[in-house]
């Protein structure tokens, strides 16, 4: 099966969506692209809790098996 191929923004959200989805996920939760508001992203951080970070590598896991990042 082929993966869906995004841009940089259309991963970011497919990621935050996946994460309101997930069992763990509390208010406050969202990650952005950085540099924010920027075009092309150098990667992404996130907004909420510091324990997030295992949450944010299962969901980041999960988008990564749908869609393929088309690097501008």
């Amino acid at each position: 099966m082929s993966k869906i191929m995004v841009n940089e923004s259309e991963f970011i959200d497919a990621i935050n969506e996946e994460l309101q989805n997930h069992p763990s996920y509390e208010e406050g939760m969202k990650v952005f692209g950085v540099p924010e508001g920027g075009t092309r992203l150098s990667g992404y951080d996130w907004s909420g809790p510091d324990s997030m970070f295992g949450v944010l590598a299962q969901v980041v896991a999960e988008v990564n098996k749908k869609y393929e990042l088309e690097v501008s």
